[in-house]
């Protein structure tokens, strides 16, 4: 019985215990290249309230895009920021992940108040 419950204890051990310098190092890389891409990104959807607006949207559907647009950004150059520093966070992989949820949620949360419709249908949000 010792025997079946020490396995499992070893890999409970594994899981949580503290990446080598090698993950740690890969993990960092590949955090700042999400969010490299988060900001290229970020910048391109500058465009997509302009689009929206000489595409003939109602002006509070080009608003709420503009104000999510500036968000995005700003938020996006924060992560960019916090990803090049040379300490390195444990927590930024789970607070860019969250943000990243809770953004696009809350950009279709906001435009279902508007309309219902709008909330599921925006491609562009979903995408994003």
């Amino acid at each position: 019985m010792r025997g079946s419950v020490q396995w499992l204890r070893e890999l409970f051990g594994t899981l949580l215990a503290r990446p080598d310098e090698l993950m740690l190092e890969l993990g960092a890389a590949g955090e700042l290249l999400v969010a490299r891409l988060r900001a290229l990104l970020s910048a391109l959807i500058l465009l997509l309230p302009l689009a929206n607006a000489i595409g003939g949207a109602p002006a509070s559907e080009t608003l709420i895009g503009l104000g999510a647009a500036v968000f995005a950004n700003v938020m996006a150059q924060v992560w960019l920021a916090l990803a090049k520093a040379q300490r390195r966070h444990h927590w930024l992989p789970y607070a860019t992940g969250t943000y990243d949820i809770t953004t696009t949620t809350g950009v279709l949360v906001l435009l279902a108040l508007g309309e219902r419709a709008a909330g599921l249908n925006s491609l562009i949000v979903w995408s994003f």
